[in-house]
């Protein structure tokens, strides 16, 4: 039960009167204020007295930035070595009463993600006996609240103050009647620019139970961060940031592989070596931070803390691509493609002095490009996130113009892209001078993957449902010369 002994509590006053002239004054938390990756300012609960009677320490302000929302919660130690502060919360006397304690943080952001960590425990305060040790907490809840509300709570009752309108409940629960310590870690989104966070425990008819709490933490993870992308053919290639992410107590992080391996470290930052030699270790390896054995409430949720990299051997990713020697005079242009996919998809022409983007851009629309004019051309690849991440520069290819005779524009392909059938046919301002006589389908490899002999038509349906999505090659013969054209199957 609590008390108090009146000999303690004299001794005590005295000393303060004494001593004790820098005590706080209103408000005796702070609100909006704090650093670091800790919005708890006083995640240790230390005392800003040397002494203090443990019953009525939040109420008579003596733990630094924190302050008792209703009833007299107490701050006991573990004794042991090093000696851990922690917070006592009972609830008892009946239905809404019980006793609760909240401390200032700086300001969320809003849309922001966090995490909450903390531990707990139920009815196992050695300093204190309980009427009914094997009694349930019934709830017990941490609220986000803002300063204005409250210091507008009447502190000095054991009923439980209403929580206020616009308060964000990010951890809750029913029923608690582990005795030992458990961690909490669970993740949520702010939906305010809340600036105090508040406990308290609540029971639903008069039994008596405690709750104890320490070491909370709460974190910022919207820029978890798994470092930058990698390019390298080492074979003890280091991933990860060069700096520490914010994590809490007892943090694992994991990296996962692109082919499901697995390396754990509690190392902050968790650099971790991988052999860029085996291409078993190319592509997508991803980061989380988990903390084994906690346990979250359906007011949050599990947490997903995660980022990723690109980790690529330097020699892997060096796109081929198919430039022309020239564009023929009377034809429409050339489409030329990457050798091999990438992220990102630079495509740049010099003019004067100046390399110019053509088309630049993340994703397969980018990896073929329609060289339409004479000139000089280059293609960036990049493997990384972002471009100048893992980049690649082709060797610059010089293209001409040619007088080809008959060009692209005597024939038609379509549609152009294509998905099962494609048709080719004659322009009809060449229908009385141009057949088509013989029909060659050929991938970027140069490798004739589809052929055909005609005795002179206007027009001829293919199936091109076999072929692969890419770039290809129609090359068309009129009984005098090849004519090339470009298609794109889908």
């Amino acid at each position: 039960m609590k008390f108090i002994k009146l000999t303690a509590l004299c001794f005590f006053v005295l000393f303060f009167l004494k001593v004790n002239s820098q005590s706080i004054a209103p408000p005796y938390i702070r609100c909006g204020y704090g650093s670091g990756c800790n919005y708890f300012n006083n995640s240790d609960l230390i005392l800003n007295v040397p002494f203090y009677d443990p019953e009525e320490a939040f109420k008579d302000h003596k733990v630094t930035d924190w302050e008792q929302s209703h009833g007299s919660p107490g701050l006991y130690q573990f004794q042991a070595s090093p000696q851990i502060n922690f917070i006592y919360l009972a609830a008892f006397g009946g239905t809404g009463y019980g006793e609760g304690v909240a401390t200032g943080i700086r300001n969320l952001t809003p849309g922001h993600r966090y995490a909450l960590s903390f531990q707990r425990s139920v009815n196992s305060n050695p300093n204190t006996t309980p009427t009914s040790p094997t009694s349930l907490v019934h709830h017990f809840s941490v609220v986000l609240i803002h300063c204005a509300d409250f210091t507008a709570f009447n502190k000095d009752v054991y009923n439980t103050p209403t929580v206020p309108a616009g308060a964000q409940i990010i951890h809750c629960e029913s029923n608690l009647s582990t005795v030992g310590w458990q961690q909490v870690f669970e993740c949520f989104t702010a939906s305010s620019d809340y600036d105090v966070v508040w406990f308290y425990p609540q029971n639903d008819d008069a039994t008596q139970s405690d709750i104890e709490v320490m070491q909370p933490e709460l974190i910022d993870i919207t820029s978890f961060d798994a470092g930058p992308d990698v390019c390298s053919p080492g074979a003890n290639t280091i991933i990860g940031p060069s700096t520490s992410n914010c994590s809490v107590k007892n943090a694992l992080f994991t990296w996962t592989g692109p082919n499901g391996q697995l390396i754990s470290t509690s190392n902050n930052p968790p650099q971790t070596p991988i052999n860029m030699q085996d291409p078993l270790n190319w592509g997508t390896w991803t980061l989380s931070m988990t903390v084994p054995g906690s346990i979250y409430s359906s007011c949050s949720g599990q947490c997903t803390i995660i980022d990723s990299i690109h980790a690529f051997n330097d020699r892997k990713g060096r796109p081929i691509v198919n430039w022309p020697d020239y564009i023929c005079q009377l034809g429409s242009g050339v489409y030329v493609t990457s050798s091999i996919p990438a992220p990102y998809y630079e495509w740049q022409k010099r003019i004067g002095l100046v390399w110019t983007d053509l088309s630049a851009g993340y994703g397969p629309g980018y990896r073929s490009y329609f060289v339409s004019s004479a000139g000089t051309y280059r293609l960036i690849v990049g493997n990384g996130h972002t471009p100048g991440n893992c980049n690649y520069t082709s060797p610059q290819k010089t293209i001409g113009l040619k007088n080809c005779g008959p060009g692209p524009t005597h024939f038609i392909i379509s549609p152009n892209p294509g998905h099962s059938m494609m048709n080719v046919r004659v322009d009809p301002n060449y229908a009385s001078t141009t057949k088509i006589h013989a029909i060659k389908i050929i991938d970027r490899f140069d490798v004739v993957r589809m052929q055909y002999q005609y005795s002179g038509v206007q027009t001829s349906d293919l199936n091109i449902t076999g072929l692969q999505t890419d770039v290809y090659t129609a090359q068309i013969y009129d009984g005098v010369q090849w004519t090339s054209m470009q298609f794109i199957k889908q």
